[in-house]
């Protein structure tokens, strides 16, 4: 039978690319053996499921070899070589897909064989067809930097080493590999202090020796000096890995956020979707602890993603599943429930497909929760089946305030047990959480406690609540324990 990979490869084609990839399969260009033209018509019929049935060894080798005996080795052999010929393929077609990648190889291809003058004219072509008059993503610097390569070797092989225009490029070349390393750099360094921060995840030792070797202020200072037009780009991708370890404030975030605002209509989208990610990062991370308001520059970030067009985009991975949250609990902490319903339904199927069905039904859990339908809150959350650390802790604290208010307490009691069994035997809860959850553990205990007895919370207890300046669902439980005091 094929091999699971080889499955996974097929399933993930369109069927578009399945024909494309039969097409493949029929050019001698490509493929020379019309055995594995045969062995495709026969894969063909399973799509899309591809079950292992219909594709046995035993039962393609007969319909390959009606008249021969079985043998294993020949028909492993062809299955092999189709599996190598189906990833060929998968590369053909991102090749043909990235024109500029195509356009390297091309250039590459003809100033090897000393055809300077024709890659002089497809460098220059490919530069013009591929400037749009955005700034690049920076993966597009290496592009860019690869065709200055062959630019300066070029411009070497027809002796014009001393020429004005071999310096320009000469210059060009290594600005083009420093923005690109340094843009790369700074975006890596920027996720790995993100990571070690809210999933306790190991930073990468090589990448902040790297990181804190350079001096990018003195790097930025340069480009400005030349009045470099990626100046503000470069500066943009200091200051969001800057601010990830140093502290902001309210003047220095709303300077930062201008020129965010005005840089991000001049770059392509990938750029844009990632400034406006990382945005609301810093906003949750770094701003929210000061001022509750800054949860409406998440909700405004949000709408830039809309207005601006950046999804669906073919260029673009899935939407990040984890701003995808941080968006719909900000939505829902300012209690937008029609925006956070709009918002849900229209990007839910721009995140990866296997996470589009937990992720729905936790969200559509939490704003079912808002609307008080509880029971419906209930049905959606047990659905879920949740990998993310703070999503567990999560689903576990809405079932408890959906039992408190269905005066279901003996049910509320033990998944608050669940909760606290849950952070006592957990290694991986970030250390941001800690203190919040153990505060809210605590405050639920007397929340159950009242409700079930209908008695007021204890006076200190409720004063500590009050005071206390962080914990998980703050606003349920002080809620709660006002409506609780008012017993009489």
């Amino acid at each position: 039978m094929l091999t699971n990979q080889t499955i996974e490869i097929l399933k993930s084609l369109s069927k578009t690319e399945l024909k494309r990839f039969g097409e493949f399969l029929k050019s001698p260009y490509f493929n020379t053996s019309r055995t594995q033209d045969k062995i495709f018509n026969l894969v063909v019929k399973s799509y899309p499921d591809f079950k292992e049935d219909s594709l046995s060894f035993e039962r393609v080798y007969k319909r390959l070899y009606p008249s021969e005996a079985y043998s294993e080795k020949r028909i492993k052999n062809l299955y092999s070589e189709f599996s190598n010929l189906l990833k060929k393929f998968i590369g053909y077609e991102e090749i043909a897909r990235n024109k500029q990648e195509l356009d390297i190889y091309i250039t590459f291809g003809l100033t090897e064989r000393n055809l300077n003058k024709i890659s002089e004219k497809v460098i220059a072509k490919s530069l013009n067809e591929h400037d749009d008059g955005l700034l690049s993503i920076a993966d597009r610097f290496h592009y860019l930097y690869r065709l200055n390569v062959h630019h300066a070797h070029n411009l070497g092989f027809m002796r014009l080493h001393g020429s004005p225009e071999y310096l320009k490029c000469d210059i060009e070349l290594i600005e083009k590999l420093i923005i690109f390393f340094l843009t790369n750099i700074l975006q890596l360094s920027f996720y790995d202090v993100m990571n070690h921060k809210m999933y306790k995840m190991d930073e990468n030792p090589i990448l902040k020796v790297v990181a804190s070797s350079i001096d990018t202020e003195k790097i930025i200072d340069y480009f400005k000096s030349i009045n470099h037009e990626y100046t503000p780009y470069l500066k943009l991708h200091y200051l969001f890995n800057y601010y990830q370890t140093h502290e902001i404030d309210d003047e220095k975030y709303l300077e930062f956020k201008n020129e965010m605002l005005s840089i991000l209509h001049k770059v392509k989208k990938l750029d844009q979707n990632q400034y406006l990610i990382r945005m609301i990062h810093l906003v949750l991370s770094n701003m929210i602890q000061r001022n509750k308001i800054y949860y409406e520059d998440v909700i405004q970030y949000a709408e830039l993603m809309t207005s601006l067009n950046i999804y669906p985009d073919d260029n673009l991975h899935a939407f990040n599943i984890g701003t995808f949250k941080d968006i719909f609990t900000s939505a829902i902490t300012l209690q937008k429930y029609d925006w956070a319903e709009n918002f849900l339904n229209e990007y839910v199927k721009y995140l990866a497909k296997d996470q589009q069905f937990d992720s729905e039904n936790y969200a559509r859990g939490i704003l079912s929760f808002k609307l008080e339908k509880f029971e419906e809150s209930l049905d959606y959350l047990s659905k879920v089946k949740m990998i993310d650390i703070i999503e567990k802790i999560n689903v576990r604290f809405h079932y408890m305030m959906n039992y408190i208010e269905l005066g279901w307490y003996e049910s509320a009691l033990s998944a608050l047990q669940s909760i606290r069994q849950f952070y006592n035997d957990s290694n991986e809860m970030p250390d941001l959480l800690l203190h919040p959850v153990q505060v809210s553990i605590k405050f639920f205990a007397e929340v159950i406690r009242c409700a079930e007895k209908n008695e007021k919370p204890d006076e200190w207890i409720y004063k500590e609540a009050l005071q206390e300046k962080r914990f998980m669902h703050k606003q349920y439980i002080l809620t709660k324990m006002a409506k609780l005091n008012k017993k009489t």
